[in-house]
């Protein structure tokens, strides 16, 4: 079998001796020149006069921290190179607040710490003026916020804050999901094509309309660094009516009530994922 290494793509480094090329603008994520919104606030508004300004972003750009797994070589130097898999993300935010007046400082010191303070992790989003752009990671607030009460300024009031985040799912999202559809099933094979816009492996949720017999959902585009193609296999059959949905993140399935169908899940099938770019699913079934 083939295993299909991911392409670099070399155009988003290259540049041209003669002049400054621009950019592509779709590379993910934007940073100080966009707005952060969480939790119903709004980080970087540079359109009013008192408001919270970005100085710095760790933890966004710079990747994530990865666990090495791997299995020592009792018989020879070095080790056995296992699975590794992604930490979860640790985001720090810098900033300042800025305001005319003391009253209005204590408003938004405030506001910054009632939206922050939660004990549940929610979308940190990234606002870029373009829907299509705009991207989110699910986060929560692992540390009091660092806010020093100094006045450093003569002529306006200021105060520098710090928040720490910690992502326990490291993926960045976009906030456009995208939604494949195919009506035309019938007994055998069917194609559907999604296309993956993003640089990570993506866990596509499917829903699946009975009646189908023995379904076997098989994404025949190979992951990289993988030599086999992911598939589910469901046993038996769903009935008239009923829609299963598979999430490949949690691998669970369920039908249209929420009851878990997980039983009729065979215990050959893998998480089906989806890679960079066009992805070729087959379903094969029967009694549709």
């Amino acid at each position: 079998m083939p295993i299909l290494l991911a392409p670099f793509a070399d155009s988003l480094w290259s540049g041209i001796p003669e002049n400054a090329t621009p950019g592509s603008q779709l590379s993910q994520p934007a940073g100080l020149e966009a707005l952060l919104e969480y939790n119903g606030i709004i980080i970087h508004d540079r359109s009013v006069y008192d408001k919270y300004r970005l100085k710095a972003i760790d933890g966004l750009h710079g990747g994530v921290g990865i666990r090495v797994n791997e299995d020592t070589n009792p018989g020879d130097h070095g080790s056995f190179p296992l699975m590794n898999m992604l930490d979860a993300r640790s985001i720090i935010i810098e900033g300042v607040i800025s305001t005319g007046n003391m009253s209005k400082m204590r408003d938004l010191q405030q506001a910054l710490r009632t939206a922050f303070f939660s004990m549940v992790e929610r979308p940190l989003i990234i606002r870029t003026g373009n829907v299509n752009r705009d991207v989110y990671v699910m986060a929560r607030i692992n540390d009091k916020i660092g806010m020093r009460e100094e006045q450093t300024k003569m002529d306006r009031f200021t105060r520098e804050f710090q928040i720490s985040m910690r992502a326990t799912d490291p993926r960045i999202y976009s906030v456009n999901a995208r939604t494949y559809s195919k009506t035309d099933v019938v007994d055998g094979d069917s194609l559907l094509s999604p296309v993956h816009a993003g640089n990570f492996q993506a866990s596509p949720v499917i829903k699946l309309d009975g009646p189908m017999t023995n379904p076997v959902l098989k994404n025949t585009t190979y992951m990289p660094d993988e030599n086999f193609q992911r598939f589910i296999k469901i046993n038996g059959t769903i009935p008239n009516g009923s829609t299963y949905t598979y999430d490949s993140k949690n691998g669970t399935l369920v039908n249209q009530l929420g009851v878990r169908k997980d039983s009729q899940l065979d215990v050959t099938s893998s998480q089906i994922r989806l890679t960079n770019g066009e992805n070729i699913l087959q379903l094969t079934t029967t009694a549709t």
